[in-house]
């Protein structure tokens, strides 16, 4: 199997569908970094919906189901 390919196939994924998915949430998390900071700074300035660390969680949580409910059915 090639390098580029074992880990998406892994999460039930292909390549591109796999760049897609890390970009994503690469730029969720980069754009929620940036917010931070500037709320870091300005305390009355919110970091906007999506990128405050309960939305950044769900993300990362529902990403993390859908994987494992992909795995179980790949196992049956």
């Amino acid at each position: 199997m090639n390098i580029f390919t074992k880990h998406p196939s892994s999460v039930g994924e292909t390549y591109l569908g796999h760049m897609a998915t890390a970009s994503k949430m690469g730029f969720l998390f980069l754009a929620s970094s940036v917010f931070q900071f500037v709320h870091a700074v300005f305390p009355f300035i919110h970091p906007p919906f999506g990128t405050d660390v309960k939305s950044l969680s769900n993300v990362v949580i529902k990403r993390a189901l859908k994987i494992e409910k992909k795995q179980r059915g790949k196992n049956s």
